[in-house]
């Protein structure tokens, strides 16, 4: 039995009528003198709304209620309505012209848009009523209209905008409402033709559609030579760039005149309307009185007249037209297009199929302009498909759009969703600017992830006016389809809406709104999914919410009579069994499914379990979402499944960095554990209770309840537990016992591997690997080698953000920095994404650390500001202390000395109130440098014997080139050259020996120079463009060394300013002062003082931009 009809949530523009002074007229006049004059111009206006597409259910006296978009709504309801309320004071006034005696009183409307419900009345003459807010607010806002007036709220304006002139915003106070409102007085339209397009055309560049465009092309140029006409349709959805490609081909066509005409959707739909529209653009045709009377007959005596139009149909005007058209083609290349051709009449298109048959002799060429649906009436004309555009040129009109720099997830999120529409990418695009979900700061930032599921409005008018062109069943079949989600299945569509529905599948697959998948996640059943994402949206924000409410149960109920395991469509069983509970709820009484909470709270539980591993910020989001469910159904979800959430979500938090708010969730769980005598339970509060605790650095609180939990777990036989026990109790010695911490995550990883857990070897395996970034060697290739090997298999996007997090570490350890950046921002995107905010953090530790060594002072600066302020986010002290060091340097080389001090005292406070050791070897090395590039030769010298014994005393092997390539550096600097070369040596052999090639790289250089600044020494090679510009400037000054020592002044002088322009990429330092006082002096032996002069100024600006001790350069 067919299912009735449950009604439809549809956005609607309505607009009141009403007759100013009715009230007055018909007490001075007998009741049948009042109907017979007043009803002939209420029928009139009745009439003269519908012709725009208005529906009447009802008038009430001197008033009447229209409503546009329903039954059938149309992308452009809300201007339709604008101009019909318009006419209608015309029409009045009109009427009124002349007229002696009484007049029929003024019309003054009110309009409002927005959404309402559409349900079935039998009661109604029209079989349907709307309800809502949106009503409420059209009629008091047409009783502030006066006699003349058209007031339209904020929505309507917002929508109509671009073809209606409004007066100024007013602010007026209605009733029922607590605050004001905006109202807007409609002054009259920009143009009398309809507009017929959802919004007006905007200036971005044309992108794509180069094949569809060059076929344009070639057909009109071969019909311009053949001089015969040329009929071509292009055939397209709306929003795929019909009207867009027709401009791009005028812009090509100098040579060629263009005229518009555009089929009416609605108003006076005359014969060859679109076609007088065009002529009448034409101007003057002269011709003689043969073609005057043809022009006459096709646009009436307003010949020449925009927007004329013929009154009557037949061979007359046929015939007439033709021979318009044939004059045309005669004068001069001319490009006839004619828009919304879908709506044309059937003289309009015998008039094309006589231009495309004939081909008449002359330079004419008739580009129409349709969507989908007419290929029937146009069998015998050659038409242009415009399909989805191709991802590529998405992402270009995105960028061409909002500019370059779009966050991955929004830009991934408008391609997808756009589904291939050029138009929806477009109005999708600006609608996540205008509304803050994208922020434009120094690039674009994603401040509202959830808002990239929004659908635009004028799309959203655009897609429910297609949808309304479905049969009663398509459309029915469609929303159930839209309920079930982006994926559907025939066996589905039949248990929903009964047995013909595979059928209809078909006919919505043809129509381009499914698309048959080649695989399905159902045995013995055909999938589907929606062409486009928002097709899906605005089918599915159609449906009530009782009957949303009803088929997520439904289609609940049916997965899992389906599912070959209770883990199979987990996800989907959460999203069905929670709307089908969220759903249901009402503020006017009624109660949600019962049942459906208690199944929600466990699905979701079990979803936020499976997903928790690879991405914590999901997983989050959907313990909290059961959370929800558990605690507003108290007797319906058990208290072990409310804690079980309770302890996911916390878990989940640490992970996000937020160990406070984990803190109370983890304390509500132990509480429940411990009154229902839970050990399980009580063990697994304890791990998130003892993981918070340590990261809010309450260490030895941590370690004791971590200790605990470990107990239970082993009494409970718990192997999986007991892992991850050991994981958590591994990360309280992460400052105090690096040998400790290292052994345990080593236990954890052999009980996980004697239970074949391949994720949880990897994560141990990664971590493993990451402790020991400062060593290298065997163990860490061999731990870095199983954790890449376990998580390609696994390929989940958390395992590689840690791994990429892991080797920037190392590279960076191995003063390899420009590969340490290039793994960091790997690593961060991936880490952000997967929800793992402590890795993400990490990375931009050694980017802004790496970035501080290589690249432009400004650059490092604003890393280690973002750095700082995350850092105080997560209330880290660790690494708002790293990114201080990241900063000094940069500050030195940026010309403050001062704020260099005052970041290196900040983050050695920091680091010796935390305890942290390898940080605080991390400070030293900072320091040095900083030192080096300052010129305190004496300070890095010391820092080097420290960083030494540091390296030495905790098994940093990494480090240990570190201490003689500094103290190597700084001796060369002070002057004391065979130092240095003993100290450069032993700094060569140990990167050798820890395969630190970028260390071994600059080791080498200013070996050579100290070489050559002692009497030896080959003769100095150009340098390799990869090297970093540190390696490119010493060896640049060891050219300079060898010329001099040929006396070679000039050469040694290019040699020199060639070091100095790779000195001042990274900023100030002594190293460019002593580039720039060496090139001074090849520029006074080659005899040219003036240069070396202005060259030993600029050496003494930047020894005191860096306030170098006296005497650094001698």
């Amino acid at each position: 039995m067919p299912r009735a009809w449950p009604g439809e949530r549809k956005v609607v523009t309505v607009l009141f009528a009403d007759l100013t002074g009715y009230t007055a007229l018909a007490a001075s006049l007998d009741p049948e003198e009042v109907y017979r004059f007043i009803r002939p111009a209420m029928t009139g206006l009745v009439e003269l709304v519908e012709s725009f597409g208005g529906t009447v259910p009802q008038v009430m006296g001197d008033g009447f209620l229209a409503v546009f978009g329903v039954p059938i709504a149309h992308e452009d309801d809300a201007e339709r309505a604008v101009r019909a309320g318009l006419a209608a004071v015309e029409s009045i006034r009109s009427l009124n012209a002349g007229r002696s005696g009484i007049r029929v009183p003024e019309v003054h409307a009110g309009l409002n848009t927005g959404e309402v419900l559409v349900a079935p009345a039998v009661t109604e003459p029209s079989g349907w009523n709307i309800t809502g807010d949106v009503v409420n607010v059209g009629s008091r806002v047409g009783g502030l209209a006066t006699g003349g007036q058209v007031l339209v709220t904020e929505r309507t304006r917002s929508l109509t905008a671009h073809a209606i002139r409004y007066g100024p915003r007013s602010r007026r106070t209605v009733k029922g409402k607590s605050e004001p409102i905006d109202v807007f007085e409609a002054l009259g339209t920009t143009s009398d033709a309809p507009a017929g397009h959802v919004s007006p055309g905007r200036d971005t560049p044309f992108v794509g559609r180069q094949r569809e465009l060059g076929r344009l092309d070639r057909a009109v140029r071969l019909a311009t030579e053949r001089q015969r006409t040329g009929v071509l349709v292009v055939i397209g959805d709306s929003g795929m760039g019909k009207s867009r490609l027709a401009s791009e081909l005028r812009s090509r066509l100098r040579g060629h005149r263009f005229v518009v005409g555009t089929c009416p959707a609605y108003g006076q739909r005359l014969p060859l309307a679109a076609l007088a529209q065009a002529v009448g653009q034409l101007g003057k045709l002269g011709g003689g009185p043969a073609l005057a009377r043809h022009l006459r007959t096709l646009v009436g005596d307003g010949a020449g007249v925009p927007g004329s139009s013929p009154a009557d149909s037949g061979p007359d005007v046929r015939g007439a037209a033709a021979a318009v058209l044939r004059e045309v083609a005669r004068r001069e290349p001319t490009v006839l297009v004619i828009d919304d051709l879908q709506w044309a009449d059937d003289d309009l298109l015998a008039v094309l199929q006589q231009a495309h048959d004939a081909a008449w002799p002359g330079r004419l060429f008739v580009l129409g302009l349709a969507r989908p649906g007419i290929e029937r009436a146009i069998s015998g004309l050659s038409t242009l498909r415009l399909d989805a555009m191709p991802a590529k040129d998405l992402n270009a009109l995105a960028s061409v759009v909002l500019g370059a720099g779009l966050p991955a997830p929004a830009l991934r999120s408008l391609v997808d969703r756009s589904g291939g529409n050029p138009l929806f990418l477009e109005e999708s695009a600006l609608m996540l600017a205008e509304s803050g979900v994208l922020v434009h700061e120094v690039g674009w930032v994603l401040a509202d992830p959830a808002g990239l599921e929004t659908v635009p409005a004028t799309l959203r008018l655009l897609i429910a006016a297609r949808l309304d062109g479905l049969t009663a069943d398509e459309k029915r079949v469609l929303q159930d389809a839209a309920v079930a989600g982006t994926t559907t299945w025939d066996r589905l569509s039949e248990r929903l809406s009964g047995p013909d529905a595979t059928a209809t599948l078909r006919r919505l697959e043809a129509r381009g709104l499914l698309r048959r998948l080649a695989h399905s996640s159902v045995p013995d059943a055909v999938a589907f999914e929606f062409k486009h994402a928002l097709i899906h949206d605005v089918a599915y924000e159609s449906v009530p919410r009782t009957e949303r409410a009803a088929r997520h149960r439904q289609i609940a109920d049916w997965l899992r009579e389906t599912s070959r395991s209770p883990d199979e469509h987990l996800d989907a069983l959460a999203h069905h069994f929670e709307l089908a509970w969220e759903l249901a709820a009402s503020r006017t009484g009624s109660g949600p499914d019962p049942e459906a909470a208690g199944l929600a709270a466990d699905h979701l539980k079990r979803w936020g379990d499976r997903v928790f591993a690879f991405q914590p910020r999901l997983a989050e989001s959907v313990y909290s979402r059961g959370l929800t469910v558990a605690r507003s159904q108290p007797g319906q979800v058990g208290a072990a499944v409310l804690a079980e959430l309770l302890i996911g979500r916390a878990e989940s938090l640490i992970e996000l960095a937020r160990p406070d708010e984990a803190l109370a969730d983890a304390r509500e769980a132990l509480d429940l554990a411990a009154y229902f005598g839970r050990s399980d339970l009580r063990a697994r509060a304890l791990l998130a209770l003892g993981r918070a605790e340590s990261d809010i650095r309450e260490v030895r609180t941590a370690r004791g309840l971590l200790e605990e939990a470990l107990g239970l777990l082993e009494a409970e036989g718990d192997v999986r537990g007991q892992a991850w026990a050991l994981h958590r109790l591994s990360e309280t010695w992460r400052l105090d016992d690096l040998p400790r911490e290292v052994a345990l995550l080593r236990r954890a990883h052999d009980l996980l591997a004697s239970l074949g857990d391949r994720w949880g070897r990897a994560l141990m395996a990664q971590e493993i690997a990451y402790l020991l970034t400062t060593d290298g060697g065997d163990e860490f290739d061999e731990s870095f080698a199983e954790a890449r090997a376990l998580s390609e298999a696994e390929g989940d996007l958390r395992s590689r953000a840690a791994l990429a997090r892991t080797a920037s570490y190392h590279a960076h350890y191995r003063w390899d920095f420009a590969r340490a950046i290039t793994a960091a921002r790997e690593a961060a995107p991936a880490a952000r994404e997967a929800g793992d905010t402590w890795v993400e953090l990490d990375a931009m530790v050694i980017e802004a650390l790496s970035s501080a060594a290589i690249r432009p002072p400004a650059e490092a600066a604003a890393l280690a500001e973002e750095l700082a302020r995350r850092a105080k986010a997560v209330q880290s002290p660790r690494l708002r202390a790293l990114a201080s060091l990241a900063a000094a340097r940069a500050a030195l080389r940026g010309g403050d000395p001062g704020g260099a001090d005052r970041h290196l005292r900040s983050a050695r406070r920091t680091l010796s109130a935390q305890g942290a050791a390898g940080e605080s070897g991390d400070a030293d090395v900072v320091e040095s440098l900083v030192s080096l590039d300052r010129g305190a030769w004496r300070r890095a010298g010391t820092l080097a014997e420290r960083i030494g014994e540091r390296a030495r005393q905790g098994g940093w092997r990494l480090f240990l080139p570190i201490a003689p390539l500094v103290a190597g550096r700084a001796a060369l600097g002070a002057g004391r050259i065979e130092e240095a070369t003993t100290l450069l040596q032993d700094a060569a052999e140990r990167a050798r020996e820890v395969e630190a090639p970028a260390a071994l790289a600059l080791a080498r250089a200013a070996l050579e120079q100290a070489r050559l600044l002692a009497g030896g020494g080959r003769a100095a090679r150009r340098p390799r463009a990869s090297a970093t510009a540190e390696v490119r400037a010493i060896l640049e000054e060891n050219r300079g060394l060898a010329a001099e020592r040929r006396d070679e002044a000039l050469e040694a002088a290019d040699a020199y300013a060639s070091a100095a322009s790779c000195w001042e990429e990274l900023g100030f330092t002594v190293w460019l002062a002593r580039a720039l006082l060496l090139r001074a002096r090849s520029l006074r032996a080659a005899r040219r003082p003036a240069d070396a002069n202005r060259s030993e100024a600029r050496a003494r600006t930047v020894l005191a931009a860096i306030a170098a001790p006296e005497g650094a350069l001698g």
